[in-house]
């Protein structure tokens, strides 16, 4: 039972020691919002291992403490002594003990217990479970009541409403709140509210203001300095990618002719954007003389925090020059802001930690509530395009949201039917058409694939195409 206990106590030590190095990185994260997925899903899978050895630790009984003998040096004096009284000297031995005294005899044992059971390893994981689906309809239920406390503000008026003699101070706590709460609804690794609410939660945020993603010139500036080379684990906007050399394409018999063949491309180090570019991040190149969105008037897709659509691809690209040219000082050398490539794209969204490849940016199999398709997409509340992250569990490996559904997003890669030229991983300033990369709310699944490639031509806008957004990277210029 000893070694058991001691097996226990030792796995509980390791568990402490790797949870205290989780919580010492999500502690270097200046927000909440910007703690990787995966690393809160680690933390709670480490405090759930953590609760169950305490469980076990608890229904098994402690070896009994180990008294040893007592020790005692036995020492014989012969001592002369004078006897008053007797006649002449008398020698005798005296035995002194040093050390400690001797112990009394053992006390009769008593009759021996029979052993303790074994802990019930099935109620313990019930009650673990148990445990787990509280906590689960806890964070639930809070969910819930931010969602209406947010609708609920909003539809009061929020700072023009009746709170509003309240004063500046306590409603700036107030929506600091809701907004750490509703960030908290979409960064969840679980996913706890279905997708319609969590949609619903998402416009609220661009309602209040979404923290998420830069918009000014020192908010870009802030997350370019944040950013790192641990793929996976982003402290902010932009996630690491590996310069590595990968397989793209597709040997697949059933896939379309334009994802294939397969084939091995180097790609040097970059950071891919989180999200797609926002209508709020266009904007702010709109006031300093870029040109708007042709879909200006539409309220279905202009939301804060909604993609901006139905832009060209010289619009994304003159976007792109126009954050360069705003960062330039903040920039590495030679790293510029642009559209990513195919090869970039593709790798970003298809690749996990461990270089293999995956169908969806989420893993092999699909997931219909992870990701804004045609699927469903009314009774899902994508009709349109939703306010960018509100799939968590959709992310990519290294950390990047949306790369699957929601808007088709422009490449800087002129588009080629054999997918092996190398036109599609370089980037002439000009080309008949040019891909577009991760499908839209208004496409099956089928686009959703990390391999699926579509195109447009650059200048080409019509009524239809609501659904072409933009997404960047901080990477090395193109040469071409």
């Amino acid at each position: 039972m000893s070694t058991e206990r001691e097996s226990l106590e030792k796995q509980r030590t390791d568990l402490h020691e790797s949870l205290g190095l989780i919580d010492e990185r999500i502690a270097h994260y200046v927000s909440p919002t910007d703690v990787p997925l995966q690393l809160l899903r680690d933390q709670k899978s480490l405090k759930q291992q953590l609760a169950a050895i305490e469980q076990r630790l608890q229904a098994t009984p402690a070896a009994a403490a180990h008294v040893p003998p007592a020790t005692t040096t036995t020492q014989t004096i012969t001592n002369t002594a004078t006897s008053h009284g007797a006649q002449g000297v008398f020698n005798a031995p005296v035995t002194f003990n040093i050390g400690s005294p001797a112990p009394e005899p053992p006390a009769p044992a008593p009759p021996a217990s029979p052993a303790p059971a074994r802990p019930d390893v099935g109620a313990s994981l019930a009650e673990l479970l148990a445990e787990a689906e509280a906590e689960r309809a806890r964070h639930e239920a809070q969910y819930r009541q931010t969602l209406q406390e947010a609708e609920g503000y909003i539809q009061q008026g929020g700072r023009t409403g009746p709170l509003a003699r309240l004063g500046a101070a306590r409603l700036d706590q107030l929506e600091q709140r809701l907004r750490a709460g509703l960030v908290a609804i979409l960064n969840d690794p679980e996913q706890l509210l279905p997708t319609p609410q969590r949609v619903r939660a998402g416009f609220l945020l661009g309602r209040l203001g979404d923290p998420r993603y830069p918009v000014t010139p020192a908010q870009w500036q802030a997350e370019l300095a944040r950013r790192n080379e641990h793929f996976g684990q982003p402290a902010g906007y932009f996630c690491y990618v590996r310069g590595e050399t990968y397989t793209i394409g597709t040997v697949a018999g059933d896939a379309p002719d334009n994802q294939k063949p397969a084939h091995r491309v180097t790609v040097q180090p970059f950071w891919i954007a989180r999200s797609t570019i926002t209508n709020q991040q266009w904007q702010a190149w709109v006031q300093q003389g870029g040109k708007p969105s042709y879909l200006t008037d539409a309220s279905d897709v202009n939301g804060p925090n909604q993609p901006v659509v139905r832009v060209t691809w010289y619009m994304g690209r003159d976007f792109c020059a126009w954050l360069t040219q705003q960062l330039a000082a903040h920039l590495p050398p030679d790293y510029i802001i642009r559209l990513p490539t195919e090869a970039e794209w593709e790798i970003a969204a298809a690749y996990d930690a461990a270089m293999h490849r995956r169908h969806y940016p989420w893993g092999d199999r699909w997931a219909d509530d992870y990701a804004a398709t045609a699927e469903n997409r009314e009774s899902k509340g994508t009709r349109w395009a939703a306010p960018v992250g509100c799939f968590a569990c959709g992310a990519a490996a290294c950390g990047a949201l949306d790369m699957a559904g929601n808007v088709w997003e422009w490449s800087a890669s002129p588009y080629t039917d054999n997918y092996a030229q190398p036109a599609s991983h370089t980037a002439p300033n000009d080309a008949n058409s040019f891909t577009l990369r991760g499908s839209s709310f208004s496409e099956n699944s089928t686009h959703a694939l990390c391999g699926a490639r579509g195109w447009s031509f650059p200048d080409y806008i019509d009524d239809y195409n609501n659904d072409d957004g933009v997404r960047v990277v901080c990477a090395l210029r193109l040469g071409g």
